[in-house]
């Protein structure tokens, strides 16, 4: 089985994790890497925080076909910001933005 390994969306420690996190949703149901690589996958396509925060996760428990879940359920806890975070880095976005 041929794996989609230059599609992986990579997060970073300079990634939007919002748009990150829809990528991966996109992802999981394009790629043909088996469910169970899944989450392994992801994470060594990661760098910077997000890798070292991740690769302390059992690898064990995201052998299985939810494990990519799991691992954005864990990725959530640390990377998800609330709706007032949001807002503020989306119009800050929206001022930096350049042609």
């Amino acid at each position: 089985m041929t794996s989609s390994y230059k599609s992986i969306p990579v997060l970073t420690e300079d990634t939007v994790y919002s748009s990150w996190k829809k990528e991966i949703a996109f992802w999981k149901h394009a790629t043909n890497v088996d469910p169970k690589k899944r989450a392994h996958t992801v994470i060594l396509a990661m760098s910077g925080k997000p890798r070292t925060v991740a690769v302390q996760l059992n690898p064990e428990t995201l052998a299985v076909e939810g494990g990519l879940e799991l691992l954005v359920k864990e990725m959530d806890k640390l990377f998800l910001k609330d709706n007032t975070q949001q807002l503020f880095c989306a119009i800050d976005a929206f001022e930096k933005f350049k042609r």
